[in-house]
């Protein structure tokens, strides 16, 4: 399943967002297919992004991944930059 995928349950109901939508995080046509957001995955998230959250909020692919956060460890909740 893709890194970036936060779904659960909250006193609200569930939830299923994505946290690099959420965050910004650009990342390329090659990446999203390696960590499996392909256009048929695509599809499916918009799907329970809209019936959890009323919306959704997807990353669009990048020519070049331009991003500063090097590493997101949702363990050490770190955000480390170059």
């Amino acid at each position: 399943m893709c890194p970036y995928i936060n779904e659960g349950m909250n006193v609200n109901g569930s939830y299923y967002y994505c946290d690099a939508a959420a965050l910004g995080v650009k990342l390329s046509t090659r990446e999203l297919e390696d960590i499996g957001c392909t256009v048929a995955q695509r599809k499916t998230c918009k799907s329970l992004m809209e019936m959890t959250l009323g919306y959704a909020l997807l990353p669009d692919p990048v020519e070049k991944n331009t991003n500063i956060i090097l590493n997101f460890n949702r363990d050490s909740k770190k955000l480390c930059a170059k």
